[in-house]
């Protein structure tokens, strides 16, 4: 139960993967070389959006987006009337505060399977290049 996760995104990027694969006409095509560049550009979407979300995810919990937060506290005090904004304070209190609540970064799972789709990538990429 440990790994299910992995497993989970596994197979959810194989099936979008394959529906990319369709809509780019994996099985219309006649070649070795066009079917092996449908499917190295059916994983390389799905790579991309793992590597990005996970990326996004682990950069939101170093505290890089907490100025954003930040503002727009503030932002929603000031436009909404009657909040009164008494605990905030300002910037260097608000980041402090949330070093101290900020749970470490611990779910890598998916930068790993979008490091694993990446790598699968490489690999098609290299034999199409022979097949080419």
């Amino acid at each position: 139960m440990k790994h299910m996760k992995y497993v989970v995104q596994i197979i959810a990027g194989v099936v979008l993967s394959f529906i990319i694969m369709c809509y780019r006409g994996l099985f219309s095509s006649t070649s070795t070389a066009e079917i092996v560049l449908i499917v190295c550009d059916g994983f390389t979407i799905i790579a991309f959006l793992y590597l990005g979300i996970g990326s996004l995810l682990w950069l939101s919990t170093t505290g890089i987006f907490d100025i954003f937060g930040y503002a727009f506290k503030k932002g929603a005090h000031a436009i909404i009337p009657g909040r009164i904004d008494d605990k905030t304070g300002d910037y260097y209190e608000y980041k402090m505060d949330k070093i101290t609540r900020r749970k470490k970064y611990t779910e890598w799972s998916a930068l790993v399977v979008g490091a694993g789709f990446l790598l699968l990538v490489i690999i098609l990429t290299i034999v199409w290049y022979q097949l080419v």
